[in-house]
């Protein structure tokens, strides 16, 4: 029996860890995140103007090259830009944890040349990752609106990973609620 007020302690421990976030575990893109962002190593050349970043909602999407999931929200937010055009939404591609199968420059390159060239893609650093609260896995969405509060986030935590990205719908519905 004095098991018991162990093991449901460890269960509520348990529990309240995975619990989502609430209104306080909401990120911000605020300035110094807007600072981190833009002097982050650009991997090419292309996407929205970083140094404006704010004037629009913010969409930052955290991939690796060998991410199957990766390719296919990537393949998704290329089908909204031609839906929607290029001035809805400012996104950010940050290669993440290239390392964990071996940095592969062709892979990573094969994988860049498939990103619409409208999304700006840049090299991922820890300082990245601890500003986005730490991803765990890829891919891994945050939305922001024009005055930087994080409005939508899709993966990036821990657990079932590699079965959800961002579709298309998803970002149009999410953006409807900016406004």
């Amino acid at each position: 029996m004095r098991l018991f007020p162990l093991a449901a302690a460890l269960i509520f421990g348990l529990t309240a860890l995975a619990a989502p976030s609430t209104a306080q575990d909401r990120l911000s893109l605020d300035d110094a995140a807007k600072t981190q962002l833009i002097a982050a190593p650009k991997l090419r050349e292309g996407g929205p103007d970083l140094a404006a970043l704010g004037q629009r909602p913010v969409l930052v999407t955290f991939f690796a090259s060998w991410c199957p999931p990766c390719a296919a929200e990537f393949a998704q937010l290329a089908q909204f830009i031609t839906d929607e055009g290029e001035t809805e939404v400012d996104i950010i591609a940050v290669n993440w944890i290239e390392s964990l199968t071996g940095r592969s420059n062709a892979r990573l390159a094969r994988m860049i040349g498939r990103i619409h060239p409208s999304i700006a893609v840049i090299e991922g650093t820890d300082a990245l990752d601890d500003r986005f609260g730490g991803v765990f896995s890829v891919p891994a969405v945050y939305l922001f609106d024009t005055s930087g509060n994080e409005v939508f986030r899709l993966g990036g935590d821990r657990g079932a990973h590699g079965r959800h990205f961002l579709r298309k719908e998803q970002l149009k519905a999410a953006l409807g609620k900016i406004g």
